[in-house]
């Protein structure tokens, strides 16, 4: 169900595909992935009625078919805006949040494209953090520091 309370049927089964988008007559767009047999609402993109300026590229911004959405995602532990200016014709995506620097991605598909691809770069870069930190606190446990 979309957030206009209008009643979406999820992707049809038979699609090959893992990831699918249904829009809304709203505008929104409405990101499934297929976990399995079935399909799992991923994320809302609501549209945005003007382009946000600060870090987007003028040239994206400029583009005759230019589409503004945003979703909210976890970040650091607070759910954040997330917002996304896309282009259809170039294929071309900027993606922000808050005051991390913007993303560019080419060869996108559809805005839920772009999240999803926005949202594996975020988790590899949590996950690299983690590990490296990871390393960091069982490299200073083993080595005993000045003064031992």
């Amino acid at each position: 169900m979309c957030a206009c309370g209008k009643r979406l049927s999820p992707p049809e089964t038979a699609l090959a595909r893992n990831h699918e988008e249904i829009e809304c007559s709203c505008g929104r767009r409405l990101a499934y992935e297929r976990i399995g047999s079935r399909w799992t609402l991923r994320a809302v993109l609501t549209p945005e009625g003007s382009v946000p300026v600060e870090g987007f590229s003028r040239q994206l911004r400029l583009e005759p078919d230019v589409e503004r959405f945003w979703f909210l995602q976890t970040i650091v532990g607070a759910r954040l805006p997330v917002h996304v200016v896309f282009s259809r014709s170039s294929k071309i995506a900027e993606v922000k949040a808050a005051d991390l620097k913007v993303v560019r991605l080419s060869g996108v598909e559809s805005v839920s494209e772009a999240r999803r691809l926005w949202v594996d770069r975020l988790e590899a870069s949590r996950k690299s953090w983690r590990s490296s930190a990871s390393n960091r606190s069982s490299q200073s446990k083993a080595t005993p520091g000045p003064g031992f």
